[in-house]
């Protein structure tokens, strides 16, 4: 039959993906399978045509779970900024499929229900964690493109400015030299001191708000990184941005790399 040799696979429930690879391997060898039993072995109840074809439609519906299963067990350590993607990336899958003929199909109808039911129960507040988008956000292989909805990403693009502009408040203060202190003081009249006192706060919160913004449209119009490269290589390439690794380090994504 021209055919590659190769056995069945049998079930084992502590690997996550052994029933996809069940079903993958009987279909790859359907032809063989179905002569065999014909042959030697005619009494045995054999796999009916309407089954193959569920066999067919589960293992393209199956086949993304299994691919993030195998993303996720190749790495050492998975990243924040996957968990977000790869959520997004399942449910426009099962969503796809829903939108197609094979959806038609009760038992398909089920299976694709049940399903997009879960990740909807399982990760509904997948990016509505801080630390998670923010994460996702400082990873220069996803930035905005890592998140499932435009407005996760106004959020977490406005809680970063946030806090670009409280490292830049504290820096500005730390960094105004002495003499310059002194010549402000002293030429300050009795006649701007109450005004002087009440818009400083203003001037402080507009400057570093202003630079905040600047330094994320920066960084946002920067080329995304390739998918598989080390987002931490990349940070560490750019150690001299002193608030973007105060921001960085805040968040706990600077690991020690293996």
């Amino acid at each position: 039959m021209n055919l590659p040799e190769l056995k069945l696979k049998q079930d084992c429930p502590t690997i996550w993906n052994s029933a996809f690879e069940i079903l993958e391997r009987i279909y790859k060898i359907k032809d063989a399978v179905i002569s065999t039993l014909a042959i030697g072995n005619p009494d045995i109840n054999k796999i009916e045509l309407n089954e193959w074809s569920l066999i067919e439609h589960s293992l393209k519906i199956y086949e993304i779970f299994y691919g993030i299963t195998k993303e996720v067990s190749a790495e050492k350590y998975v990243t924040f900024p996957k968990i977000i993607l790869f959520v997004k990336v399942m449910s426009d899958h099962v969503q796809k499929i829903q939108n197609s003929e094979a959806n038609n199909i009760a038992e398909i109808y089920d299976l694709l229900k049940s399903l997009q039911n879960g990740i909807g129960e399982r990760f509904e507040d997948v990016d509505f964690n801080e630390l998670r988008t923010q994460a996702t956000f400082l990873d220069p292989r996803f930035k905005k493109y890592g998140f499932t909805n435009e407005s996760r990403f106004q959020a977490t693009l406005k809680l970063i400015r946030q806090k670009i502009a409280t490292f830049n408040i504290d820096n500005n203060e730390e960094s105004v030299p002495p003499e310059r202190a002194e010549s402000e003081s002293s030429s300050t009249s009795i006649v701007w001191s109450c005004f002087d006192e009440k818009s400083k706060e203003h001037l402080e919160i507009r400057s570093s708000s202003a630079a905040a913004i600047i330094e994320t449209d920066k960084f946002l119009s920067e080329p995304l990184q390739k998918r598989t490269e080390n987002p931490l290589k990349w940070w560490k390439e750019r150690k001299h941005c002193a608030t973007w690794q105060l921001l960085f380090l805040e968040n706990g994504f600077c690991q020690k790399q293996k």
